[in-house]
């Protein structure tokens, strides 16, 4: 992001994952309202999600650029699913 603002970009969209918050207390419901540092992200790849996220909220609330997160949700079709399908 810092090599980003001295470029000049002043927005930055961050595409993100539906996992970071696979778990949420006392299974809440998740929409824009919902706040992210209350989400209890499992395993490594959901974590590293939720440390992104906070890195370039931070970066909005700060002021130092605007910022849209897109929680992008994934196919839900395993593997073995996709292939047959030819997807």
């Amino acid at each position: 992001m810092c090599e980003a603002r001295r470029g000049g970009v002043r927005r930055l969209i961050h595409i993100s994952s539906i996992r970071c918050s696979a778990i949420t207390p006392d299974a809440q419901t998740i929409d824009e309202r919902f706040d992210r540092v209350q989400a209890l992200p499992v395993g490594f790849y959901s974590k590293s999600k939720v440390a992104a996220e906070r890195l370039v909220l931070e970066a909005h609330k700060r002021k130092q650029i605007e910022v849209t997160v897109i929680r992008r949700r994934g196919s839900t079709a395993s593997a073995t699913e996709r292939r047959s399908r030819g997807w």
